[in-house]
Protein backbone atom coordinates (compact mmCIF):
# COMPACT_ATOMS: atom_id res chain seq x y z
CA UNK A 1 0.00 0.00 0.00
CA UNK A 2 2.78 2.00 0.78
CA UNK A 3 4.21 1.73 -2.87
CA UNK A 4 0.70 2.78 -4.27
CA UNK A 5 0.72 5.75 -1.91
CA UNK A 6 4.42 6.64 -3.36
CA UNK A 7 3.27 6.70 -6.80
CA UNK A 8 -0.13 8.96 -6.50
CA UNK A 9 2.09 11.33 -4.68
CA UNK A 10 5.00 11.45 -7.38
CA UNK A 11 2.14 11.82 -10.07
CA UNK A 12 -0.78 14.14 -8.78
CA UNK A 13 0.38 17.55 -8.81
CA UNK A 14 -1.89 19.33 -6.04
CA UNK A 15 -2.12 23.62 -6.64
CA UNK A 16 -3.32 25.88 -4.30
CA UNK A 17 -6.92 27.30 -4.93
CA UNK A 18 -7.21 30.17 -7.52
CA UNK A 19 -4.01 29.22 -9.43
CA UNK A 20 -4.08 28.55 -12.93
CA UNK A 21 -2.43 25.65 -15.13
CA UNK A 22 -0.15 26.85 -17.83
CA UNK A 23 -1.27 26.03 -21.27
CA UNK A 24 -4.93 25.37 -21.55
CA UNK A 25 -4.59 23.11 -17.70
CA UNK A 26 -2.62 20.86 -19.48
CA UNK A 27 0.75 21.54 -17.85
CA UNK A 28 3.83 21.39 -20.11
CA UNK A 29 1.98 20.79 -23.19
CA UNK A 30 2.54 23.52 -25.98
CA UNK A 31 -1.48 23.40 -26.66
CA UNK A 32 -1.54 27.16 -28.19
CA UNK A 33 0.87 26.60 -30.64
CA UNK A 34 -1.01 27.23 -33.83
CA UNK A 35 -1.18 24.14 -36.11
CA UNK A 36 -0.69 24.15 -39.69
CA UNK A 37 -2.53 20.99 -41.00
CA UNK A 38 -2.98 19.93 -44.41
CA UNK A 39 -6.71 20.01 -46.17
CA UNK A 40 -8.19 16.63 -46.23
CA UNK A 41 -11.60 16.66 -47.63
CA UNK A 42 -14.37 13.88 -46.45
CA UNK A 43 -14.74 12.88 -49.65
CA UNK A 44 -10.81 11.42 -49.67
CA UNK A 45 -11.11 9.97 -46.29
CA UNK A 46 -13.97 8.15 -47.18
CA UNK A 47 -11.80 6.85 -49.96
CA UNK A 48 -8.69 5.70 -48.27
CA UNK A 49 -10.84 4.61 -45.21
CA UNK A 50 -13.06 2.25 -48.18
CA UNK A 51 -9.26 1.14 -49.60
CA UNK A 52 -8.16 -0.26 -46.34
CA UNK A 53 -10.64 -1.81 -45.52
CA UNK A 54 -10.66 -3.82 -48.53
CA UNK A 55 -7.05 -4.37 -48.16
CA UNK A 56 -7.05 -5.67 -44.50
CA UNK A 57 -7.90 -9.36 -45.63
CA UNK A 58 -5.84 -12.11 -46.80
CA UNK A 59 -8.26 -13.54 -48.93
CA UNK A 60 -8.50 -10.32 -50.59
CA UNK A 61 -5.07 -9.70 -51.47
CA UNK A 62 -4.88 -13.28 -52.26
CA UNK A 63 -7.82 -12.66 -54.92
CA UNK A 64 -5.55 -9.69 -55.89
CA UNK A 65 -2.44 -11.76 -56.17
CA UNK A 66 -4.88 -14.50 -58.59
CA UNK A 67 -5.90 -11.50 -60.95
CA UNK A 68 -3.08 -10.18 -61.57
CA UNK A 69 -2.67 -12.64 -64.17
CA UNK A 70 -5.41 -11.36 -66.07
CA UNK A 71 -9.48 -11.96 -66.00
CA UNK A 72 -10.55 -14.74 -63.58
CA UNK A 73 -14.11 -15.80 -62.98
CA UNK A 74 -15.39 -16.60 -59.70
CA UNK A 75 -15.31 -20.42 -60.34
CA UNK A 76 -11.96 -19.83 -61.17
CA UNK A 77 -10.62 -17.87 -57.49
CA UNK A 78 -12.76 -19.99 -55.64
CA UNK A 79 -10.72 -23.58 -56.74
CA UNK A 80 -7.50 -21.43 -56.32
CA UNK A 81 -8.72 -19.98 -52.89
CA UNK A 82 -9.87 -23.34 -51.76
CA UNK A 83 -12.47 -21.18 -50.34
CA UNK A 84 -16.57 -21.33 -50.75
CA UNK A 85 -18.11 -19.47 -54.16
CA UNK A 86 -20.17 -17.52 -51.74
CA UNK A 87 -16.87 -16.34 -49.89
CA UNK A 88 -14.96 -15.46 -53.08
CA UNK A 89 -17.95 -13.52 -53.92
CA UNK A 90 -18.26 -11.49 -51.07
CA UNK A 91 -14.87 -10.82 -51.07
CA UNK A 92 -14.70 -9.93 -54.70
CA UNK A 93 -17.95 -7.39 -54.23
CA UNK A 94 -16.04 -5.69 -51.37
CA UNK A 95 -12.93 -5.06 -53.96
CA UNK A 96 -15.35 -3.86 -56.35
CA UNK A 97 -16.76 -1.41 -54.11
CA UNK A 98 -13.58 -0.28 -53.37
CA UNK A 99 -12.84 0.15 -56.45
CA UNK A 100 -9.85 -2.43 -56.67
CA UNK A 101 -11.22 -4.35 -59.31
CA UNK A 102 -13.96 -4.34 -61.88
CA UNK A 103 -16.04 -6.87 -63.54
CA UNK A 104 -17.90 -7.22 -66.64
CA UNK A 105 -20.12 -10.21 -68.43
CA UNK A 106 -18.92 -12.65 -71.19
CA UNK A 107 -21.87 -14.49 -72.02
CA UNK A 108 -23.42 -16.03 -68.16
CA UNK A 109 -19.61 -15.77 -66.72
CA UNK A 110 -18.69 -12.52 -64.76
CA UNK A 111 -14.88 -11.77 -65.00
CA UNK A 112 -13.07 -9.88 -63.33
CA UNK A 113 -9.58 -8.03 -63.23
CA UNK A 114 -7.88 -5.12 -61.43
CA UNK A 115 -8.53 -1.97 -61.99
CA UNK A 116 -5.26 -0.21 -62.74
CA UNK A 117 -5.90 3.27 -62.47
CA UNK A 118 -6.89 2.84 -58.76
CA UNK A 119 -4.91 -0.18 -57.66
CA UNK A 120 -1.45 1.62 -59.15
CA UNK A 121 -2.62 4.92 -57.28
CA UNK A 122 -2.86 3.66 -54.18
CA UNK A 123 -0.11 0.80 -54.48
CA UNK A 124 -1.30 -1.27 -51.74
CA UNK A 125 1.48 -3.46 -51.90
CA UNK A 126 4.97 -2.42 -50.77
CA UNK A 127 8.52 -4.14 -52.01
CA UNK A 128 8.33 -7.36 -53.43
CA UNK A 129 4.51 -7.66 -53.53
CA UNK A 130 1.97 -7.57 -56.40
CA UNK A 131 3.03 -5.88 -59.53
CA UNK A 132 -0.61 -5.16 -61.35
CA UNK A 133 1.48 -4.90 -64.60
CA UNK A 134 3.06 -8.17 -64.70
Amino acid sequence: MAQRTEVAQRTKTIRPAGEEVASGGLGDCPGERPLSLPHIDSESICEAARLHKALSDETRLRILACLQIGELCVCELYRELDAPQSTVSHHLFLLQNAGLITSRKDGRWVLYSINHDVFDRCNPFCDGGVDSRE
